[in-house]
């Protein structure tokens, strides 16, 4: 796994590939936490489609993955359905976005 990430600076990811199965579930994590171990920034895009798993399964695996991520690609619907975030205001972007990082950094 060390040569893998040899001259990298930024780990990007995705949900998607969270979602193709069970050993990339466990693999990407595993990804994810060598490449911060090595202080390479995780960036992670959501991504969630309905079609690979169900949001419980996916809300289980990015709670794990969101501990280690620096870069977060999220919309509404992520944050409400997968960070229990209320969105009280539709239009107010920076409350959600202050929310998300909250939720992050507990």
């Amino acid at each position: 796994m060390e040569s893998l990430f040899d001259g990298i600076n930024i780990f990007h990811t995705t949900g998607i590939t969270l979602g193709l199965s069970e050993f990339w579930h466990e693999y990407l994590l595993e990804l994810i936490k060598f490449a911060k171990s090595k202080g390479i920034k995780v960036v992670f895009d959501m991504n969630y489609r309905s079609g690979l798993w169900s949001q419980e399964e996916a809300k289980q695996a990015f709670v794990k993955v969101l501990l280690y991520v620096d870069v977060l690609s999220a919309n509404k619907l992520d944050a409400k359905h997968f960070m229990d975030i209320e969105i009280e205001d539709e239009s107010n972007s920076e409350k959600f976005l202050d929310q998300i990082a909250q939720n992050i950094q507990m």
